[in-house]
């Protein structure tokens, strides 16, 4: 039987882990904030050594500047749970205007245990309970050991947790793309908490030792910064997923959740009994996640060695699938070329599983947009969200699809949805804005737009959909200095160089955008150029012949653009045409909105 080393710190009836951050009193568990821990740690380690509380602050909070107070009543709390009486320090003295010392009889223990009997589980009083609780947060997983940093495998088990618990009732668990700012250590769990939105944060630490990972995690709640349950766990690596199970497990039991049988099927739902299909899977979405070219790129590659460990994986069909819907849409790759493989591979994955809701939103995507099936869209989307109603890319893809169908109102209440799962993210708040562009509510758009560069000023297609907004305000030149904002971001892409063509023609500078559409045309004998982008350039120079022309390639590669011709803008001075109206009936799309 497999051997480890608990790692303790015993004083009194005391025991510190100090690798999984746990205190134990009498083998009890004691729920104190994380930070009280990292505290008491410190002492512990220096027993015996006064420890300056300049040195103790610089320590706890290495990048922040908080107040003294904060370390005294961390102090404060820690006498209190070490039941300690007034004016009796039987474990830390106060030295005064220099700092504190632990004073205690310290005995540190390397506890040789076997595997079976490391599945020490606890739990305080919960006090959270279905009808109170709003959402949780799962962050990605981080190593026990700086050195034996996997960013895969943390990820992958916070991944893998939230995809289980996004599946019961009463849990609203934030997105995997929600968390993944928080990859890296030292984030403060409250602060983490309050900025994205939610109730309770489930923090974990993991670590690959052999053949073996160990795991700890505990779930504090925002609100009061305490620890609701707390555990350490080691398994035979190959096990991995036993480990997802029982995390999940005893988070749902924690909130004291009452599981329906199905529920408790999805709890424990395997999707692969590989462990070399899962890791490469598990890469495929860190890359997919990155939404760059070369990205998409590795992202297929992991999602193909995943495909070839398991032929049965849905989930790694299902990321393929992803990878081919979007690799059009950001990277200027012929429809033609993607958009097949995308079908294909969520048709498969749907074979496999029906119950997977990340492939039937794919299928959607690829029945809109280059199928131009718009019942068989929409009952794609609709089953996604019914099958996972957390999974904000439904409801985020399913609120274009509504703007295309000129269901305004329908399309509103979607992507605020999606927004309300996935507060932080840059791609659905830019979408909100693009909601609100095609919807003609220029000023919301524009706010909503400025709000999401706060977030991040550097998010190239942020600066892409605000300069449609000042464009159609009739701020040209400010819709040009953000195109050219998002091209310098994005590489010289070239749906930026067409639309500095547009705003310069709109603006009269009629030479200026002739030599963008020349560049364009010789562009597009070396690599694909969209149609649709030379055509909106003839349209900003009113040249309407030339323009439908253009449109007409475009709807011959079936590029996505056209499938909001009802809404677009830029688009209104061809509505009066006749070719106008036949181009909506070769896309089967009534013509009013």
């Amino acid at each position: 039987m497999r051997k480890r080393a608990n790692h303790l710190y015993k004083f009194g009836r005391f025991s510190l882990d100090a690798v999984s951050g746990l205190l134990w009193r009498d083998a009890i568990p004691v729920s104190i904030p994380p930070k009280a821990i990292d505290t008491l740690l410190l002492l512990v380690q220096n027993n015996g050594r006064v420890l300056r509380k300049d040195e103790l602050m610089k320590a706890l909070w290495p990048s922040s500047f908080v107040e003294e107070s904060n370390l005294t009543q961390y102090i404060f709390l820690l006498r209190k749970t070490l039941e300690e009486n007034p004016n009796e320090h039987r474990f830390i003295v106060t030295v005064p205007r220099r700092g504190y010392r632990f004073v205690g009889s310290v005995r540190e223990i390397w506890d040789e245990g076997t595997a079976s009997d490391i599945v020490m589980w606890s739990q305080s009083k919960p006090e959270y309970t279905v009808k109170a609780l709003k959402a949780i947060a799962v962050l990605p997983f981080k190593p026990i050991a700086a050195e034996a940093s996997d960013p895969y495998l943390g990820m992958g088990m916070a991944d893998a947790i939230i995809t289980k618990l996004s599946h019961v009732r009463g849990v609203r668990v934030r997105p995997t793309s929600a968390v993944l700012k928080y990859t890296n250590p030292g984030h403060d769990l409250r602060t983490v908490g309050r900025e994205l939105g939610v109730d309770l944060v489930l923090d974990g630490r993991i670590q690959k030792v052999g053949e073996s990972i160990r795991v700890t995690v505990q779930l504090v709640t925002v609100p009061e910064d305490s620890v609701l349950w707390a555990g350490k766990m080691e398994e035979n690596f190959l096990n991995i997923f036993a480990v997802q199970d029982s995390v999940s497990e005893q988070v749902a039991r924690a909130l004291t959740l009452q599981l329906t049988a199905e529920e408790k099927r999805q709890l424990t739902k395997r999707y692969t009994e590989s462990t070399e299909a899962y890791q490469a899977y598990l890469r495929g979405r860190y890359f997919w996640n990155k939404r760059s070219e070369e990205g998409f790129k590795k992202a297929i590659e992991c999602f193909e060695k995943a495909i070839e460990a398991d032929p049965g994986y849905a989930l790694a069909f299902a990321g393929l699938a992803d990878c081919y819907n979007l690799l059009s849409y950001y990277h200027g790759v012929a429809p033609k070329e993607v958009f097949p493989k995308a079908r294909a591979a969520a048709a498969k994955a749907i074979e496999m599983d029906d119950q997977l809701a990340e492939a039937h939103a794919s299928l959607g995507l690829v029945r809109a947009d280059y199928d131009w099936d718009w019942q068989g869209a929409e009952e794609e989307y609709q089953k996604s969200i019914a099958l996972n109603p957390t999974y904000a890319v439904a409801h985020s893809w399913y609120a274009e699809y509504l703007t295309a169908m000129g269901r305004h109102d329908e399309a509103m209440a979607e992507i605020q949805r999606a927004q309300q799962l996935d507060p932080l993210s840059l791609f659905i708040n830019r979408d909100v804005g693009w909601v609100l562009y095609m919807q003609r509510q220029y000023d919301r758009a524009m706010a909503q737009l400025q709000d999401t560069l706060e977030i991040d000023p550097n998010f190239a297609s942020a600066h892409w959909f605000l300069g449609w907004v000042y464009e159609q305000d009739g701020l040209l030149e400010e819709a040009i200095a953000e195109f050219r904002k998002s091209m310098s971001l994005s590489e010289g892409n070239s749906r930026m160089l067409a639309e500095i063509g547009y705003a310069l023609a709109r603006s009269g500078k009629r030479s200026e955008a002739q030599r963008v559409l020349e560049e364009l045309k010789e562009l597009s004998k070396r690599r694909y150029v969209v149609p649709y982008e030379i055509a909106i350039i003839y349209i900003g120079l009113g040249e309407k012949d030339q323009a439908f022309q253009w449109l007409d390639k475009t709807c011959e590669d079936r590029n996505c653009d056209l499938i909001f011709l009802r809404v677009e803008p830029k688009l209104d001075s061809l509505r009066s045409d006749a070719r106008f109206a036949d181009l909506i009936g070769r896309l089967g799309l009534s013509s009013s909105a």
